[in-house]
Formats: C-alpha cells, sequence, structure tokens
C-alpha cells in the first residue's frame, strides 16, 4: 500500500489473462488499479494512441471517481514533460492506502537492464506472469495483428509464413515463458516472483483469483465481478489449421519441455499435447 509505487506488477505474458486479472484486481475491495491498463513504463511506450485514446473517453465519463480523474491528470503532465520515475510514482499515488498494480505485458519483453530498475525502484512489490501454452499464445497475437489489418489471414495459412513471423524479436520475446521467468526470476528475491496459468484461470477462476489477490496482501477480498468476467470472450478469432498446429509446436517443441520441467502443472499437459499433434 505504497504512495511510491505499484504494490503488485504483473509482467505477461500477452494473451494469457492479463485483462482478466487487471478487472478482478480493479474490483477487488482494498485495491485500486490504474484505469489505464498498460503504463509500460519499464519497457515500452506509456503514451501510445491507445492508452490516449482511454485516457481521453475516461476523461468524458461522468461520474468518474476523484482518484480516477487525479490519475488522469497526472497522466497528462507525463505526456507533456516526459516519463521519470516521479512522474510513475504519482500515477500510484492517486491509490494512497490501497492495494496499486501494474499489468503491462511489455515487460515480458524488458531487457536485464529494465528488470534491475523496476525491482530496484520497488523492491517490496510483488510481481505476477501468468502462463499460456507458446503455441496459442503466438497464434493468438498472430490473430490479433489480423483483427487490426496488420496481416491478411490468407497469410496465416501457411506453416512457413507462420513460422518466420515468429522468429521476429515482437513475437520472440514475447512466446518463451522460461527465458521471460528466469529474467526476471535472476533479479528477484525469492518468493516474489509467482506464476498462475492461464487453463486454471478459465477452469478454477475464484481459486486463481484469491491466489493472487492473496499473494498481493488481500487475502479474502471481496470482488465486485464476476470471477468468470472476460471482456474478451466475443472477440473473433481464426481457428488453427492442423498444419500450422503442427509446425509450431515442432518450433516450440524444447520450450514446450523445458516449460514442463520448469513449471509442472499445466505445462505437463503441454507436452503431452505436443506429443499427440505430432502422432
Amino acid at each position: 500500500m505504497s504512495a511510491t509505487g505499484p504494490d503488485i506488477v504483473c509482467v505477461g505474458m500477452e494473451k494469457a489473462g492479463t485483462g482478466w486479472l487487471h478487472d478482478q484486481l480493479a474490483h477487488a475491495d482494498g485495491a485500486w488499479m490504474t484505469p489505464v491498463k498498460e503504463l509500460n513504463f519499464f519497457h515500452g511506450d506509456p503514451f501510445t494512441p491507445f492508452n490516449l485514446h482511454r485516457a481521453a473517453v475516461l476523461r468524458r465519463q461522468p461520474g468518474l471517481p476523484a482518484r480516477d480523474r487525479a490519475f488522469l491528470d497526472a497522466f497528462e503532465a507525463g505526456r507533456a514533460r516526459g516519463k521519470d520515475l516521479a512522474w510513475y510514482r504519482s500515477l500510484f499515488a492517486c491509490g494512497e492506502g490501497l492495494v496499486t498494480g501494474d499489468v503491462s505485458p511489455n515487460y515480458a519483453m524488458a531487457t536485464p537492464e529494465e528488470i534491475r530498475a523496476a525491482v530496484s525502484a520497488h523492491p517490496r512489490a510483488r510481481f505476477v506472469l501468468l502462463l499460456r501454452h507458446p503455441v496459442e499464445r503466438a497464434w493468438s497475437a498472430i490473430c490479433m495483428r489480423v483483427r487490426k489489418a496488420e496481416l491478411a489471414s490468407s497469410e496465416i495459412a501457411e506453416p512457413d509464413r507462420v513460422a518466420a513471423l515468429l522468429s521476429t524479436p515482437e513475437y520472440a520475446l514475447r512466446s518463451y515463458p522460461t527465458a521471460i521467468a528466469d529474467n526476471w526470476s535472476a533479479a528477484l528475491p525469492p518468493g516474489a516472483l509467482r506464476h498462475w496459468f492461464l487453463e486454471d484461470i478459465a477452469a478454477e477462476p475464484v481459486r486463481v483469483r484469491d491466489e493472487i489477490l492473496a499473494f498481493a496482501g488481500l487475502p479474502g477480498a471481496h470482488v465486485a465481478l464476476a470471477p468468470d468476467y472476460n471482456r474478451k470472450k466475443d472477440t473473433w478469432k481464426l481457428p488453427m489449421p492442423p498444419i500450422v498446429e503442427a509446425r509450431l509446436n515442432d518450433v516450440f517443441a524444447g520450450e514446450i519441455d523445458a516449460c514442463a520441467e520448469r513449471f509442472g502443472g499445466r505445462a505437463l499437459e503441454w507436452r503431452d499435447h505436443r506429443a499427440r499433434v505430432r502422432g
């Protein structure tokens, strides 16, 4: 409950339930989440067109809570003068007295230097890593680019084209859970980073939510939102062609095996599924 920065930080993975986590924490008693979700302070740009649009929409919202309005004022001040640590901390001062959080999937791509800066700035924060099968996560990210008209659906029907896409930094840095966990664990004290699986969020949302709340310092907190609420449940996504799935399971074969050894749990099922796909 510090006014000098977030109490809990979600470092990704992208397309692994970060929106669900932000929404659950935002509706939990004793917590306050920044109304702009992905601050990207330690890696990336806080002032993306999407974030600026979100801030503008919120500004016009009638009855906006005082904390959220104060956040928008602080956010705009940073846009005018540029981001620095004092500005980042001012965003969370709006939630003083409550548990606050930063959910930024971009942090999965943070460099070791950026990670050390995040940990040094907030040594008492708790860090969450949400995990998803590397093949399914990559496919979901690719489908998002199709929805944004950055790729044509015909382009992602070819296994070679999809495999080539995944070799670019945009995908490679986001798609390897063990590397993300290793990078953050190297800078954090034992117990400061915990992981949960997207499959468990889908199957047991109450358990996962309550475990994360306890980890954040809010054991037993009431949440005024359905535990299985998913704002993106109706988002259109292309089915993955079997030939693409088989190719991607080959691309990620080593990582799937490493995840099974490192994380256990659902990652053991990932390894079993890969064996079935390869037949």
